[in-house]
């Protein structure tokens, strides 16, 4: 009805022009699709018309964030993680962290340069690992002392989970209100249930504390007691377990000498 009105009463048609009749429609058809573009792409998360120009610009699809500290990249087992796929997060290494984990890499103390380029070597394995989201914002800190402060308040306005494997950081981000994914915490919580009577094969590699007693550990880092094993340092041997009991720093496992491994 509008467009029948705007034609049947325009001045430029009062002559009966077929020309002036012709801009008349194709305006108002112009208009009309403009119109109607609008109206389907308004409130789509997929495009955004921008003015004065037609433009689609994707909009940046929510993501869940990881921030990650520099105990994380020389820890080095979250290449492992993020090759099988168990961590679906974007993860955000700040640059200050960058630039703290060159520092160690480049000291003068031989064990923190190794442990310094290990995670440089880390870092460059998480680049290699295809689909996975790494972002690398520019931050500053000003103290080293502030470092940690950072991390806790980057994490919470970006409302990100802090990946560490630092206890004390862990405890601020805790009291902060920060989500945290402590690795150690991870691990911790994978080391298989050792049952009673379970026989196990284990490397000895010092003496115990008492006679006869031979220390091992398993892949894990659990800690193996074996009784009558002292005659066998250096070797792989078959222990069967007799008890298990819980400590701070994990559990610490109680076997007797059972034989050579096969």
């Amino acid at each position: 009805m509008l467009i029948s009105y705007l034609i049947g009463t325009s001045p430029l048609l009062e002559y009966g022009e077929p020309q002036n009749i012709f801009i008349v429609r194709l305006i108002l058809f112009i208009i009309i699709t403009y119109q109607c573009t609008v109206s389907a792409l308004r409130g789509r998360d997929d495009f955004n018309l921008v003015i004065p120009y037609v433009r689609f610009v994707p909009h940046e699809v929510d993501v869940p964030l990881v921030v990650v500290d520099t105990s994380v990249l020389i820890d080095g087992r979250i290449s492992k993680i993020c090759e099988a796929g168990f961590l679906s997060a974007a993860l955000v290494i700040p640059s200050f962290v960058l630039r703290e984990l060159n520092a160690v890499a480049n000291s003068n103390d031989p064990q923190k340069q190794a442990r310094g380029r290990r995670g440089l070597e880390v870092l460059n394995e998480l680049r290699r690992i295809k689909n996975l989201d790494l972002r690398a914002p520019e931050s500053e800190v000003s103290n080293r002392e502030d470092l940690d402060a950072k991390l806790v308040f980057l994490a919470q306005w970006m409302k990100a989970k802090l990946m560490t494997t630092d206890y004390n950081l862990s405890k601020m981000a805790e009291f902060h209100g920060v989500p945290r994914l402590d690795l150690n915490q991870l691990a911790r919580s994978l080391r298989p249930e050792l049952m009673l009577g379970e026989s196990l094969a284990v490397d000895l590699t010092k003496p115990g504390k008492e006679w006869g007693q031979a220390v091992g550990y398993m892949a894990d880092g659990s800690m193996i007691v074996v009784e009558g094993g002292s005659d066998h340092l250096g070797q792989q041997v078959r222990a069967e377990v007799v008890s298990v009991l819980p400590t701070a720093g994990g559990k610490m496992v109680f076997a007797c000498y059972t034989g050579a491994a096969s």
